[in-house]
């Protein structure tokens, strides 16, 4: 799939994400503006925003588009995997391209597979120079690439401030 960046498009989408900011409008309200530039942009078929917490290894649910599988709140017990030290460690963004690749990196794999999704992208939240969540994008097989890692980043970062 090739990759081409509207920037029309892109900066019409990080004005709105500032001004909400700007106005202290709920996180919530924010992270919906935050998937709908991420469908648009780079498109998802799940969308979640997980926070961090390094001193329990804990990650939060504290966004998603499908609540009804993956409800807010939802608390996942990190585990020491190649993904976590890549996203959560390291502060790389991990881009996973087909099913054996999800297989490998998350437990839910099968729910994962369920709803249609064969490709991840997960996009570290940093707040001085430390991971405290991660954005996260699931499609179909090869949705992802390396071309849209810089567009995901920009968007992403709008919102590590919103982590607490």
């Amino acid at each position: 799939m090739t990759f081409v960046i509207n920037q029309e498009l892109l900066d019409n989408h990080i004005l709105k994400i500032d001004q909400l900011i700007n106005l202290n409008n709920n996180d919530f309200k924010i992270f919906e503006l935050l998937e709908n530039a991420f469908q648009e942009i780079i498109g998802h078929k799940l969308f979640t925003v997980l926070r961090y917490d390094k001193s329990s290894l804990e990650l939060e649910r504290i966004y998603s588009s499908n609540p009804s599988n993956y409800p807010l709140n939802g608390i996942k017990k990190l585990t020491n995997t190649d993904w976590s030290k890549m996203v959560l460690i390291d502060g790389n963004v991990y881009i996973g391209y087909n099913s054996n690749d999800i297989k490998l990196s998350f437990p839910d794999y099968e729910l994962i597979e369920r709803l249609g999704c064969r490709s991840v992208m997960n996009v570290p939240l940093i707040l001085e120079g430390n991971v405290v969540g991660s954005v996260n994008l699931l499609n179909k097989e090869n949705w992802y690439n390396k071309h849209q890692v810089q567009v995901a980043k920009m968007l992403s970062s709008k919102v590590a401030n919103l982590i607490k």
